[in-house]
C-alpha cells in the first residue's frame, strides 16, 4: 500500500509538472484531456492506496496484542477473502487499463464485471463477519473498518459509476457509453 501511494503521488506530480507545462503549449488543447486522465487515475490509486494501508491495518489488528481478540475470532472469513480478492483484482485491471499496450474494452469489460460480481461478496461478507455475542467490542470495529475500506476500494475503481471515470482512456469511457455496449 506504501509503494501504491508513492506510485500515485509520482504520478500526480507528473500530471501537475505537464500540466504547468502545456499552460502556454500552443496545442494544449490535444493534450490537456490526458494530463486529466493521468491526475484523474492517480488520484484514484492515491485514495485506494488509503484504504488498503487501512484495510491492512485492521487485518493486523485482527492478531494485535492490544485489541484483545480471542484467538477463536482471529481467522477472516472466507467471505472477506473473496470480497478481498476481488478487490486486488479489481485493482489489477484498473492499472492495465492505465497501460496503454494492456488496456482496452475487453479489460474495461473485465473490471466493470469484477465490481458488479463484488455486490453480493459484501453483504456475504458482512453477514459472516457478524460477531458472536461473547466477541469483545473492538472485534466489530475491526470488521467494519474492513469491510468499508474494501468497499470504498472497490467504489473508487469502477469504471462505470465510480468517482474517477475520468482515469478510464476516453477511449475505454465512449466504447463504454456506446448504445450497443450498453445493451450486452
Amino acid at each position: 500500500s506504501r509503494s501504491l501511494a508513492s506510485s500515485a503521488r509520482a504520478a500526480r506530480k507528473v500530471a501537475q509538472q505537464a500540466d504547468e507545462s502545456l499552460k502556454y503549449h500552443p496545442r494544449k488543447a490535444v493534450h490537456l484531456d490526458d494530463v486529466h486522465r493521468v491526475d484523474e487515475a492517480a488520484t484514484a490509486l492515491d485514495h485506494v492506496a488509503s484504504q488498503l494501508n487501512s484495510l491492512m491495518r485492521g487485518l493486523s489488528d485482527l492478531t494485535a496484542d492490544f485489541a484483545a481478540i480471542p484467538e477463536k475470532h482471529q481467522d477472516v472469513p472466507e467471505e472477506l477473502v473473496q470480497l478481498l480478492d476481488d478487490s486486488g483484482k479489481a485493482l489489477n485491471a484498473f492499472g492495465r487499463l492505465q497501460l496503454p499496450d494492456k488496456g482496452g474494452p475487453r479489460v474495461y469489460d473485465e473490471l466493470s464485471r469484477l465490481i458488479k460480481s463484488a455486490k453480493p461478496h459484501e453483504r456475504q461478507a458482512a453477514h459472516a463477519m457478524l460477531p458472536d455475542d461473547d466477541a469483545p467490542t473492538m472485534l466489530w470495529s475491526i470488521y467494519g473498518a474492513i469491510l468499508d475500506d474494501a468497499r470504498r476500494m472497490l467504489r473508487e475503481l469502477d469504471p462505470d459509476d465510480g468517482p474517477h471515470r475520468e482515469g478510464i482512456p476516453l477511449a475505454l469511457r465512449a466504447y463504454a457509453a456506446h448504445p450497443s455496449h450498453q445493451a450486452a
